[in-house]
């Protein structure tokens, strides 16, 4: 790979439905907080009640607005000698790792991801884990072999060297 990735479109789809699922948790704890604060008629119940309502508006702009942001944010690249990976709604990162770098490279297919058809990686380095998000599964498996043959003609390198010291 030589130039920069996007996210397959289907991430979209994913994200909306991650976020839905995390909006649903929030209403059930807003709820439950509110009904704990009125059954003992907490004192400032109006100003909680108030809170929340405006918690909820922008946590529903956010859900809207956030992955159509993120899809077209994201970029990543994979070479022999570094994954380089764009991404951000609000605040744009770019995360270089060197591939010599790379300890491990692990594949997950959370539950909603699978149905989409997509999977993410997590590259572990000394330090700390990289994820590359919402791709292809074919692509996943690719990069993931990808970065596993790095790794091990890296090792084999170092192996031979040595023995040649």
């Amino acid at each position: 790979m030589t130039e920069y990735k996007m996210l397959n479109h289907k991430s979209i789809y994913s994200m909306y439905i991650g976020y839905i699922i995390s909006f649903i948790f929030l209403i059930i704890v807003f709820y439950v907080i509110y009904y704990l604060m009125n059954t003992h008629n907490y004192e400032y119940l109006e100003y909680v009640k108030y809170s929340m309502g405006i918690l909820i508006i922008i946590s529903l702009i956010y859900i809207i607005i956030a992955p159509h942001i993120y899809y077209h944010h994201y970029r990543y690249l994979v070479t022999n000698e570094k994954i380089d990976i764009k991404r951000g709604i609000i605040i744009l990162r770019r995360i270089l790792v060197p591939v010599e770098r790379i300890h491990q490279v692990e594949i997950t297919k959370g539950p909603i991801n699978n149905i989409f058809g997509l999977a993410d990686i997590e590259i572990t380095t000394a330090g700390g884990k990289v994820r590359l998000e919402f791709l292809d599964s074919q692509d996943a498996e690719q990069i993931a072999e990808l970065l596993n043959e790095f790794v091990r003609s890296m090792i084999a390198n170092r192996g031979s060297s040595i023995e040649q010291q």
